[in-house]
Parts: C-alpha cells; structure tokens; sequence
C-alpha cells in the first residue's frame, strides 16, 4: 500500500507539534512523528485540519436552477467546490437563499448527482449536502432573505416542504425557526426525523420558547448568531430574547468571522463567555459568503427576488439595499442591513488567529493575547473540529491525529506589519491533493 509523507508543523485538537512527518496510507494519517535533526528545514508549512464551512452560498448556481436541468448543475456545483478548495475548505455544505419549491428541489437534484460523481472530493472541497437556510423563517427577520419565498407553519404547508426536500437526497442541514410555537417546534422534531440537523436564524422568539426547540424538539444550533436578525430583549419578560436564551443553551453557535457581520468585540466575549459554560467545542466559524467564488462577484446591482442589493462602496461586504415591493415600488432596507459576505475559510481561520494573539477589551471581558501556538490550535477547533463534531462526524474527520481522514490544508503562515497571514498552498481530501490550484 503507497504511503506519502508531508513536512510541516501539526496543529493538533491539544498542541502545534513542530518540525513533524505526517505519513498518510489509505486516505488516513498513518503516522505522526518527529523529524530528524538532519532532516528539519526552517521553511515548512503548518498542516492545519482541512477547514469546513457549513453555511456558505453559491447564489449564481442556486439561480441556474430556475431555468437548467438537475445534470445540467452538475459543472456548477464542480465549479463552486473547486473555488471552496482554493481556500483551505476540505468539506462544504452549500446553504440556500429563499426560492420556489420547484426551484430548490432541481437544486438538490443538481447537488445529489454532483456528491455521487467520482470527482467529488478530487477536484475541490467536499460537497457534503445542502443546508435549506432561507425558507422556514421568521418573516419580519428575513434580512436579505425574499419575502415570497418564505414558508410559515401556520400559513403554509410546511410538512410537504420537508418531505419534497427530502426526496431529493442532499438535504443535511435545515434552518427552522421556533417563532410560531407548537406547529414550529413539530416541524423542527420532523426535520430531526428526516435525519437531517437543525438550526434557528432569522429569529425572534422568547428564551423560553428556543429553550423548549432545544430540550424537547431537538433543536442543535444558532444559524449566523447575532446575524440575521437574532432578536434580543434587555426585559426580564420570558427570559429574554433569542439571544439571551441561546447564551444560557449549550447550543452550538455559528459565528460569521468576517469582523463586519460581528463585531470583534461581541466575537471574542461570546467565544469566552460559551467556553466558561459548555467547554471548547460550541463556536463555529462560517464565512456565509454570497457567491462560491469572490472574485466572480456582480457590478453594480443585483436582485436576489424581491431583495435588491449591492457590493458595498467599500468592496468589503455585500449590503441590501431595498425590497422591491408586488406593486414594483421599492422599500429602502434599514440601514447596515447585510446580504451575506466575501469571506473565504482561509481567512475566517487568520481573523481568529489575530484576534487571539492581541490584547483586546470586549464589551464584557477582558482578553489577553494568546501566544501564536494556542491560537492556532484555537481557530482550527472553529473552522473545522466543532462543525465535525456538530455534524457527528468527529473524531474521524475534523482534527489531526493517527487513524483520522487526511483532510488537510497546507500552507505557510508569515507576519506582516502587526498581523499574520495564512497562505494555502496545498489541500488534501481523504489522503488526495484536490485538482484545485489555491490561490
């Protein structure tokens, strides 16, 4: 059986073990051991866990769908993995944007036929199945989300929803709110049914309500947490908001790193302030990035339904700027009111890690800056071992150790000014370098 080997310092789930040999037989890491005296170049690459995003759109593929056959998408989603792979991503679940039930299911026709193609996983990231973000939300917290294409357990016939989702063999992940009380909290106990993992944004329930989604109904984690809107009460009526209960649920918590969606400040006091309470392994780091590839991004306006939107003056994020109405009038979004972002994995990891290696004052807390070795370690239990063990993948796949699936990206790490950079250079998916070029 052929082995390789790749140099480089480990970043474990506990420690950065320098200068090492990483051997890999089989898809998985053989053997992990120290290299020899003679044989220790200063210039190797960090080997970090392949990252894996679990909440990152592909909205020009998405569109495809409204007007191409299921095979017809199949080069989309190739296309997409390919760009995820660039940037460090070993393993992808591709969220959706609100759309017509028609529409998402040829959707996940298109994303089933392309996770049983032999070049899944070969030529990029891992496309692992959809998450069904925009269609059973709150609807006065849709954000960019189009309001037509929202589905309401009490308005709508949600159960059939599910079901023709599910048909289509490439639902894993769903977001369903608890806002709308007991015909919520049964559609959220179906969806586990299905098999599938259950989280809540564009909320705005009581505490008391999210606690009930989580105790007796299921419910797993906070979609984009902060984001979307999350509601939020100072008032001591029903325990708070959505934002309160979920900081008193070991839930876990997808957290977009892109330092716009949330502000650092929130960032660093929420990741303490879960640690303190549940231990290391309830923050996620997502990009939820609008489009597969950030460089492909549209000029001027575009229309995402009844949502207008726009790259923001700054080219930093992406903004909503109005709701275009039945009548065809518009209704200016309020103000910051975000449509997804322009983050990449590799640089959600590289936010954390300069997060944590400077002294930075929260809104609650203090945090002193971490040496460079415990922020590593950090950021890749965020970017890929807390989602694989959401997704009960773990311990096989989302951290470094004998035995494990060889996900892994490889790139160097430098200091520039007052700040680190991550440079991807090579990713492995199961034990193979992906097609992909990084870039």
């Amino acid at each position: 059986m052929e082995s390789l080997q790749i140099h480089g310092h480990i970043v474990t789930e506990d420690a950065v073990l320098h200068h090492q040999a990483l051997t890999i037989r089989d898809g998985k890491i053989h053997s992990i051991a120290p290299l020899g005296g003679s044989n220790r170049p200063e210039n190797i690459p960090y080997i970090l866990p392949g990252f894996r995003d679990q909440h990152v759109h592909d909205l020009a593929g998405q569109e495809q769908a409204r007007f191409q056959t299921p095979e017809a998408l199949v080069e989309s989603f190739r296309a997409a993995t390919q760009a995820f792979g660039r940037h460090g991503v070993t393993r992808v679940w591709i969220a959706t944007f609100g759309d017509a039930l028609d529409t998402l299911a040829r959707y996940g026709q298109g994303a089933r036929l392309w996770m049983d193609h032999p070049d899944n996983g070969r030529t990029g990231a891992k496309l692992e199945g959809l998450h069904i973000e925009g269609t059973f939300l709150n609807e006065d917290c849709r954000g960019a989300q189009p309001a037509e294409h929202i589905l309401i357990p009490t308005r709508d016939d949600c159960q059939a929803a599910l079901n023709l989702l599910r048909s289509t063999g490439s639902v894993r992940i769903v977001n369903i709110v608890p806002d709308y009380g007991e015909e919520s909290l049964r559609l959220i106990r179906l969806a586990r049914g299905l098999g599938w993992t259950v989280g809540a944004g564009h909320l705005n329930p009581p505490a008391g309500l999210l606690r009930r989604a989580y105790e007796e109904y299921g419910l797993q984690f906070m979609v984009h947490f902060t984001n979307g809107p999350t509601g939020q009460s100072f008032k001591p009526f029903g325990g708070g908001g959505a934002f309160e209960g979920a900081m008193r649920l070991p839930l876990y918590k997808e957290l977009i790193l892109d330092l716009i969606h949330v502000d650092e400040r929130y960032v660093l006091d929420i990741i303490k302030r879960t640690e303190e309470r549940w231990g290391p392994d309830k923050i996620i780091a997502v990009t939820d990035a609008l489009y597969a590839d950030p460089d492909n991004l549209p000029e001027g306006g575009f229309s995402i339904g009844s949502t207008i939107a726009g790259v923001d003056d700054s080219g930093r994020y992406l903004r909503t700027v109005a709701y275009r109405q039945p009548d065809g009038t518009e209704i200016p979004a309020p103000p910051n009111t975000l449509c997804g972002s322009i983050l990449t994995m590799d640089k959600a990891f590289i936010n954390l890690v300069n997060l944590f290696t400077r002294p930075r004052e929260g809104h609650w807390y203090e945090h002193p800056a971490l040496p460079l070795d415990e922020a590593l370690v950090k950021a890749a239990r965020l970017c890929a071992t807390n989602q694989a063990k959401l997704m009960g993948d773990y311990p096989q796949a989302g951290s470094l150790g004998v035995g494990r699936t060889a996900d892994l990206a490889v790139g160097s790490i430098s200091r520039r000014e007052d700040a680190y950079a991550l440079t991807i250079e090579q990713v492995w998916v199961e034990g193979r370098p992906i097609a992909a070029s990084p870039v």
